[in-house]
């Protein structure tokens, strides 16, 4: 996974510093496999509650019909639409078949319009 972004990279570092003192605190060994958030009672942040999470932050914000999945669809859909070739969208996703990557892909009724005037000569 590639972060580019600096101001991510720097809070998931500042984080990971977090963990690490965290660990000498309990004066165990900071292991890179332990996983990168926990729950509220310490334990392993589990993918369902991820889901929840981001569930709830579109909420926040008004979009209480977006799903957990709904960044990766406009995304996904962003870079086919811009020209990205679809091996390396797919590949970026971190997905093992083009397939998978298709079905995240929202062709509206917009698009299709366009492609519909472009293709009359």
């Amino acid at each position: 996974m590639f972060i580019t972004n600096e101001k991510t990279r720097r809070i998931l570092m500042s984080h990971i510093n977090e963990m690490k003192l965290h660990c000498e605190k309990k004066r165990i060994p900071y292991d890179r496999s332990l996983p990168l958030f926990l729950s509220q009672k310490g334990y392993e942040f589990l993918p369902n509650h991820m889901v929840r999470l981001i569930c709830s932050f579109y909420k926040m914000v008004g979009l209480d019909q977006a799903k957990s999945h709904s960044g990766r669809r406009t995304i996904i859909t962003k870079l086919i639409d811009e020209g990205y070739n679809l091996k390396l969208v797919s590949s970026f996703a971190g997905h093992n078949y083009i397939s998978t990557t298709l079905r995240y892909y929202d062709a509206n009724t917009n698009k299709l319009m366009k492609m519909a005037e472009k293709s009359i000569f």
